[in-house]
């Protein structure tokens, strides 16, 4: 059975609910692909937790994590394909899971602020871009391009900032 769930790197934590309400019901999550698509099959009921981590880059804080919850909580990694999120299941009790989160919401304002870097670079090249067409006067693809760009880059940037202030103040949805 497909299941999509959307969410957010701030709503990880309700993903994550959502999937052990599934476990217990008896489905278990076999598989992620493209981050929002849950394949599940048919098991018996079980009580686990589920975390997601999320890997912009692999750097050495989510290497560490990781590394610790497959060596101290028996964690199992689930296949996730063309997916920027790992996803563990933890069939031992998850003792340490708010020092976990808060390395975790740590890495993702880290990982929104590489983000909105890139998001910014973008938006400043189309508004220079734009800026350079209006002064020469044209109006043709280039200028729609360049507006399509800059109307697409200040949204993204728009979104990316909303994200980072919900991490970082650690709102629950």
């Amino acid at each position: 059975m497909w299941k999509i769930l959307f969410y957010t790197m701030a709503g990880y934590k309700n993903v994550e609910k959502k999937l052990c309400v599934f476990e217990e019901d008896g489905y278990r999550v076999d598989r992620v692909m493209l981050n929002y698509f849950f394949h599940f099959k048919k098991a018996p009921p079980k009580r686990t937790s589920y975390f997601l981590t999320h890997h912009f880059l692999k750097e050495y804080d989510l290497q560490y994590l990781e590394k610790e919850l497959s060596q101290n909580y028996n964690a199992n990694p689930v296949c996730c394909s063309y997916s920027r999120v790992n996803l563990w299941r933890i069939c031992s009790q998850f003792e340490k899971k708010e020092q976990f989160e808060e390395a975790r919401r740590k890495y993702f304002i880290h990982v929104v602020t590489q983000e909105l870097i890139l998001i910014g670079f973008f938006l400043i090249c189309f508004i220079l871009s734009f800026v350079a067409l209006y002064f020469q006067g044209t109006t043709c693809i280039k200028s729609l391009f360049c507006s399509i760009g800059l109307f697409v880059s200040s949204i993204c940037f728009t979104c990316k900032i909303i994200e980072k202030v919900v991490i970082k103040n650690n709102i629950e949805k």
